[in-house]
């Protein structure tokens, strides 16, 4: 079946979906990179209101869930919305919006 929608859309396409999605992984790689609190001491609140260091393990293992979260949620969802738009011609936001819209609910 997925061999058969490969065929019918043609290699290049999905070529051209991927390249997409390497693009704006990259992207949101550099603006994470730009806005990263580098430091594992960065304050961070606790429960009493209060300001603590935070632990460097925590930290990176904070940044890595962050990091598999994003892989796991926003590659599918990319590509899903670039293929959307390539596909769907000049109407794709219709589409986009409606897929999104009914995700929300």
């Amino acid at each position: 079946m997925a061999l058969d929608l490969i065929d019918r859309i043609g290699v290049a396409s999905v070529w051209r979906v991927a390249r997409g999605v390497a693009f704006l992984l990259s992207v949101t790689l550099i603006m994470s990179c730009w806005n990263c609190r580098c430091r594992p001491g960065t304050p961070s609140v606790s429960s009493n209101s209060s300001f603590q260091p935070q632990q460097p393990g925590l930290f990176i293992s904070d940044t890595l869930k962050h990091l598999l979260l994003t892989l796991l949620i926003g590659v599918p969802l990319a590509y899903l919305v670039l293929w959307l738009m390539q596909v769907s011609g000049a109407m794709w936001w219709l589409y986009v919006w409606r897929y999104g819209s009914a995700s929300a609910c």
